[in-house]
């Protein structure tokens, strides 16, 4: 049975993979192409692609969703060629500015790809308070604009009032504090 589920999976991830080489164009392919042998280079070899990591943040911009496609499609091709792929983490940033349709929208992402039952993806939903996974149907509520007052005005003792620099500065420190708690999340995954 587990080898049939296995089997069954391979061909929704090579259908996952052929539907996202049909929305790229000619010069996407090949950047597709270089985008893999650079991967492979980095790992070490294609040996050991299979203890490699990349780690992405969603914020839910097209930007971050063209990434993450494209990650993915060499996730997959990697996959299709080699016994072993890469381990690709997804940080999705809790932010003030996140609101319940942009987290709809990335969900419905993640689902289009068939990422939520791949072990070799990592889904996370990263806010002040830490990392947790982030699931098919998990809940999501805006976060309280309490926090964003935090920010706003630490940052703005930073900066000494100046209205674009505190805004500016909150932001960027925000993000700086999630990605290292993206990073950290699990034990040594980044050896």
């Amino acid at each position: 049975m587990d080898n049939f589920h296995e089997q069954a999976m391979s061909s929704v991830y090579q259908q996952v993979l052929h539907r996202l080489l049909g929305f790229f164009s000619r010069s996407e392919r090949i950047a597709l192409q270089l985008l893999i042998q650079r991967l492979l280079v980095a790992a070490g070899g294609v040996e050991r692609i299979g203890r490699y990591r990349v780690m992405v943040v969603h914020e839910g911009g097209k930007e971050c969703a063209y990434t993450l496609a494209f990650l993915r499609a060499a996730q997959l091709s990697i996959a299709g060629r080699s016994p072993d792929t890469f381990m690709l983490r997804i940080a999705v940033l809790r932010q003030p500015r996140m609101t319940v349709n942009v987290m709809a929208r990335i969900q419905a992402q993640c689902s289009e790809l068939f990422m939520y039952d791949d072990s070799r993806v990592e889904l996370l939903l990263v806010d002040e308070q830490g990392a947790t996974r982030l699931h098919k149907q998990a809940a999501f509520e805006s976060q309280p604009s309490d926090m964003n007052r935090t920010q706003v005005l630490m940052s703005g003792h930073l900066t000494q009032g100046d209205t674009r620099a505190t805004f500016f500065y909150a932001d960027l420190l925000g993000r700086a504090r999630l990605y290292r708690r993206a990073c950290d999340w699990g034990a040594g995954w980044m050896r």
